[in-house]
């Protein structure tokens, strides 16, 4: 074989073998889910956190049953996104039933109706309870003022 063969031949082997080590790469980095764009620029990488998972009671919806008995608990809860939430946030009483919220969470917050007159526990400690007791029919919605997009509502029929 002459030399300019076997130069030739060399040539395509590791022209060949660099487009197949390109071709395996770029199928590794697929498979991990990894992204570049621009120039060699990498995404930001996501990191999953993992927790225990926590019973939490289920959202009941509007046209719920009123639930029987003379005393409820709500909780003032961390949600699964680190935000703070009422659970359950829709719940459907009796006339005289007594509500209690415990703030389960690492923070304080209030109780607070959105008419501003019916019912303000003012701040609950982390661990702390608030009661009320509805002695009425109606629509009571209800927020947090120190976190105002902590909305819930209690329907007492």
């Amino acid at each position: 074989m002459s030399f300019m063969n076997r130069y030739t031949l060399r040539r395509i082997w590791i022209y060949c073998f660099g487009l197949m080590l390109v071709v395996v790469s770029t199928l590794v980095l697929a498979a991990c889910g990894s992204t570049t764009s621009g120039a060699g620029a990498t995404a930001p990488a996501t990191v999953a956190h993992t927790t225990t998972p926590v019973a939490t009671p289920t959202l009941a919806p509007a046209t719920q049953a009123p639930v029987s008995g003379s005393t409820q608990m709500l909780m003032t809860m961390n949600d699964s996104n680190g935000s703070f939430g009422f659970h359950p946030s829709m719940l459907t009483i009796r006339v005289g039933t007594t509500v209690i919220w415990e703030n389960e969470s690492s923070v304080p917050h209030t109780v607070t109706s959105d008419d501003g007159q019916t019912f303000d526990s003012g701040n609950i400690a982390v661990g702390g309870t608030f009661r009320f007791t509805f002695k009425n029919a109606g629509t009571f919605s209800y927020h947090c003022n120190i976190h105002p997009y902590m909305r819930a509502t209690i329907v007492v029929v």
